[in-house]
């Protein structure tokens, strides 16, 4: 995978993760840069470049870009061209439950979602602080991926298929699923 500029050379490479933007376009994902895909106009931007391996993304409803990467999660506003980084922290759990951000998702009520080093955490909005929900509230630990359904559970895949209501606490397992 390799993007290339108009004089021919190679500006982006190792494509890890794409998802649609609230626009219409495509946001991409290198190893170390977020890309924006225009395809009617067969343009390709470069929004952010970090030192650090990007391996998630997701843009929320008010415009904010949510970058996961190796080193933890980083918020990046477009427009203002500013960001903001959340990183574990031991002694604090209030942060995320590892760095190692490997998806992230905003649910239909507008909670934002990050799976961290296999751990399933909340971004509080409000105190700009992280809840980490894996082992605390009945859930195990070992997330790779997460969405929602449109009753508000969430969906979370760990070798089996959880289903899990955020409101209520209840959680099924359904071991016997097969993928595939």
């Amino acid at each position: 995978n390799r993007f290339i500029d108009s004089d021919g050379k190679v500006f982006a490479e190792k494509l890890s993760f794409m998802r649609n933007s609230n626009d219409g376009n495509i946001w991409i994902n290198t190893w170390d840069r977020t890309l924006k895909l225009y395809p009617d106009q067969k343009k390709i931007e470069e929004v952010v470049k970090f030192d650090i391996g990007i391996g998630a993304i997701c843009e929320d409803k008010t415009g904010l870009l949510w970058i996961g990467t190796d080193v933890g999660l980083i918020c990046y506003d477009t427009k203002n061209k500013n960001s903001i980084r959340f990183s574990y922290d031991a002694e604090d759990t209030a942060t995320l439950g590892g760095n190692a951000v490997g998806d992230i998702f905003e649910d239909g009520s507008g909670n934002l979602w990050i799976i961290a080093n296999s751990t399933l955490n909340k971004y509080d909005r409000i105190k700009k602080k992280c809840i980490r929900w894996s082992g605390k509230v009945g859930l195990p630990l070992g997330f790779f991926k997460a969405i929602d359904d449109a009753h508000g559970n969430l969906w979370i895949f760990n070798g089996d298929a959880i289903k899990y209501n955020p409101v209520t606490g209840e959680a099924k397992v359904f071991a016997d699923v097969k993928f595939g």
